[in-house]
This record gives structure tokens, C-alpha cells and sequence, in this order.
């Protein structure tokens, strides 16, 4: 995922004031119409509320222009006549989207979806032309100040990385997570939460078609918030999953503790810490067993009125999909932004990630005992033009050294995209959240 891939959610949806009872009237009318079924159930559920206060309903489209010098993460040119019999590794892509965010308030309660297509078009490599697309839905509510909480469904099609495979043939991958949380504050001074994620993705891999990650988890988080600025609690997480559709499948599980500390160091910084301990265990012998350190140290700042920044360290263990195995990955990112006026901003960031492969690799992907050194820096430039159009330019510089040469690549990236939508507002969020796609 490159930074660039953000959609910009500095965008003030169109408002519109519903009557009690006019509204949804003129509203089921347009049911009749029909259309894409997750929208009609969105709309019948707004005619199922007696009265709401405010609809929010932002329609956008863009267009992006983008030249990647090295579309298949390949480490030579040599590498590029073996595998597609031409040298050439970079190209100039066309994105065009359009997509829409709504959501529906009432009292303290949201309801939000989220939708949007995408078409990608090669200038060289025009195999690789297709589409993708994004759809998202969920709910924030609150019975009273000591309870609440959220769920979520996100659905995204989108073409698999080749970073990480042998193959230069375009697949497509389906990722689906749903997420749920609860919220509880037992008093002014402890606060309880926990929550449970669904994560499956369908990523075939060369010679495994029906090659799928399942995994489901759940945590939970008590915390103590008495002593002013300081927060302090206890974190934990159990997460089960399982690798299909390749010869050594098998399920695997995951443990991990972790002591969590928040301080408000001055109202323009505060600092987040988790730091524990996580173990993961795999039924496949070379499976990828893994524990030790785990967390996370986040740092934020505002420097002046216009300036603002944060770093981050972590040491996390997760599921390496294009490898059916596990990796470690050990990094820090920092991000700057600069917001010399109302209508432009400048958002530098760079990371830096080793990562450590564990187990046996699944078979046409990559090789066991990887290890990698991966560096990114970026830039992007937003500029609202006008309240209803954004450009947006930017560019970006990767590195991948790794102890197998044929996984080493470099590559940069520089594009520009205009957003056309119906109004701004600098405080409002897409519910779409990041819509990424691979490139």
C-alpha cells in the first residue's frame, strides 16, 4: 500500500435536512427503480427510521495519471526478458473512479456505506488492464455515555501485489474484513473495551488458484485513566486462522499480551505505547513458528498552527499471504504536514522495515529464510482548487534489498489526480476509509 493510494478526506458531503415523514415517502419511490443491492438495503433502512436529522451524501469522481518504472517489482531487465520476453519494466497508468460516501445521523447513532469503482488502463502493458472496487458499511452507536461501540464491513477487489510473486500475470484478489467493537466505561477512572475481526482474502498464487487466508480474532482492553495525562492498561489479543488451497495446508494460532501506556505531554503532543510479548504456533511442521517483543510507540506533534508530524516504532508478527508462512517486521515511519493555507497541503513520509520470513514457503511464491531491508519516501502535494475540485500530485521512491537477489527491486513512482465532488469541508471523513488498489 503507497501513501499515495489515500483517497483525500478532507471533503464535506452534500447535506440534506429530512422532514419526518415527506422524506422517506419520496425515498421509497425511488426504491422502485431498483439498483446495486447493497444500495437499496441502505435505503430501505433509512425509510425504517421514523425521523432522522441529517442524511449526509457525497458522490465524487477522479482521474489519475501515474508512471511506475518498475510495474512488476522485478530486480533487472535481464529478470524482465526471462519472464515476459520484453526489457521494458516501466509503464504509465490511467485510473479513473467514481464512488459515493453517505451516511445517516439520528440522535447519537450512524449508519455509513461506502462504494466505488475503479478502472485501471496500461499504456504498454495492456494485459494488466481491469477494474476493482470497494464497498463498506457499518454503524456507530451509543445508548449513554458509559456504552457503546461499532461494527463494520469493508469488501475490496483489487489486483494482487506482484512484490511478492514470480508470476507477471495479472490476478485478481478479493479481501474481506468485518469488525466489531464495544465500548464500556465502567467509571471516570477504568475504561473496558474488546472486539472481535473476520478477515478472509482469496489470493491465487501460481499454480494454486483457490490459494485463501482465513483468520478470526478477538481482544480485549482494560484501562486505568485516573491520573491526569497518564493512561495506563493491559492489552490482550487471540487470533486463530488457516491457509487453503495449497498442498500444506493448516491452521495456525496467535497469543499476544502487551502493557499499553497513553500521555497527553502538552496539548500539542501526546505519546501511545504498547509493548508486550506474542507467540504464534503452526500445526505445518516448518510451519512458521514465531514469538518474542511485540508493540508499538507512537509519538505526535504539532509544531506550530501549520505544522504537525508523528513517528512510529514497532515490532509486529503477522501472516506473510503470498508465502503461507509468517513474517516479523521491525520499522519505524515518520510523516510530517505542512498546511501553509486553507486549501494546500504538504505531506512528506518515509519507513523503513526489515522483515523476516519464517517456515517454508508456498510453492511459485517466494523463498524460506527471506529476509528483507525495505525503505519508502514520499510526497504528496493536495491542492483544493475550488470547493468542489482537488489535485492532487505525488511521488514516490522504493528500495528492496533482500538475501535472495531475484526479490531485490527498486522503484519509483510519480503521478497527479483530480477529484471532482460536490462540496469540501477540511473536517469531514470518507467512511470509505483508505481506498487502496494495487498500484
Amino acid at each position: 500500500m503507497t501513501h499515495y493510494e489515500t483517497v483525500q478526506k478532507d471533503h464535506k458531503p452534500l447535506l440534506l435536512k429530512a422532514p419526518r415523514q415527506s422524506w422517506c415517502t419520496s425515498t421509497r419511490s425511488r426504491c422502485r427503480s431498483g439498483g446495486l443491492g447493497f444500495g437499496i438495503a441502505f435505503i430501505a433502512f433509512i425509510c425504517s427510521v421514523p425521523a432522522l436529522a441529517e442524511i449526509n451524501l457525497m458522490p465524487y469522481v477522479s482521474g489519475r495519471t501515474l508512471y511506475d518504472s518498475n510495474v512488476f517489482a522485478l530486480s533487472s531487465g535481464d529478470q524482465a526478458v526471462l519472464q515476459n520476453g520484453d526489457p521494458s519494466r516501466s509503464d504509465t497508468v490511467f485510473r479513473y473512479a467514481a464512488g459515493a460516501d453517505a451516511s445517516f445521523l439520528w440522535n447519537r447513532q450512524e449508519v455509513y456505506g461506502f462504494a466505488e469503482g475503479r478502472r485501471f488502463n496500461y499504456l504498454h502493458f495492456d494485459q494488466l488492464d481491469h477494474d476493482e472496487y470497494t464497498l463498506s458499511g457499518g454503524s456507530n452507536w451509543v445508548v449513554n455515555d458509559a456504552f457503546g461501540g461499532s461494527v463494520n464491513y469493508r469488501q475490496e477487489r483489487r489486483m494482487a501485489s506482484f512484490a511478492d510473486r514470480t508470476t507477471t500475470q495479472l490476478e485478481m484478489e478479493t479481501e474481506r474484513t468485518l469488525l466489531a467493537r464495544l465500548d464500556v466505561k465502567a467509571s471516570d477512572e477504568w475504561r473496558l473495551d474488546g472486539g472481535f475481526k473476520l478477515h478472509g482474502l482469496d489470493s491465487p498464487l501460481p499454480g494454486f488458484p483457490l490459494f485463501a487466508l482465513g483468520e478470526h480474532s478477538g481482544n480485549m482492553q482494560i484501562q486505568y485513566v485516573g491520573r491526569g495525562k497518564l493512561g495506563v492498561g493491559l492489552y490482550t489479543e487471540y487470533l486463530e486462522g488457516d491457509y487453503r488451497g495449497v498442498p500444506d495446508e493448516g491452521r495456525f494460532r496467535q497469543v499476544t499480551a502487551e502493557l499499553t501506556s497513553t500521555y497527553a505531554i502538552s496539548g500539542l503532543s501526546d505519546f501511545d505505547a504498547k509493548v508486550g510479548y506474542s507467540q504464534r504456533k503452526s500445526q505445518i511442521e516448518q510451519g512458521g513458528d514465531v514469538s518474542g517483543l511485540a508493540g508499538t510507540l507512537a509519538y505526535k506533534r504539532s509544531f506550530t498552527g501549520k505544522t504537525s508530524g508523528d513517528i512510529q516504532i514497532f515490532r509486529r508478527i503477522n501472516s506473510y499471504v503470498a508465502g503461507a508462512t509468517s513474517v516479523v517486521e521491525t520499522g519505524a515511519t515518520i510523516a510530517l504536514r505542512w498546511q501553509p493555507s486553507s486549501t494546500i497541503s504538504v505531506s512528506p513520509d518515509y519507513s523503513w522495515i526489515e522483515t523476516g520470513y519464517r517456515g517454508t514457503s508456498a510453492p511459485g511464491s517466494s523463498f524460506p529464510s527471506r529476509r528483507d531491508h525495505y525503505q519508502t519516501a514520499g510526497i504528496t502535494i493536495n491542492y483544493d482548487a475550488r470547493p468542489w475540485l482537488s489535485i492532487r500530485a505525488f511521488g514516490q521512491a522504493q528500495d528492496r534489498n533482500s538475501n535472495i537477489v531475484l526479490d531485490s527491486f527498486n522503484e519509483s513512482q510519480v503521478g497527479i489526480e483530480f477529484v471532482l465532488r460536490r462540496s469540501r469541508d477540511p473536517s469531514s471523513v470518507l467512511h470509505g476509509d483508505t481506498l487502496t488498489s494495487s498500484h
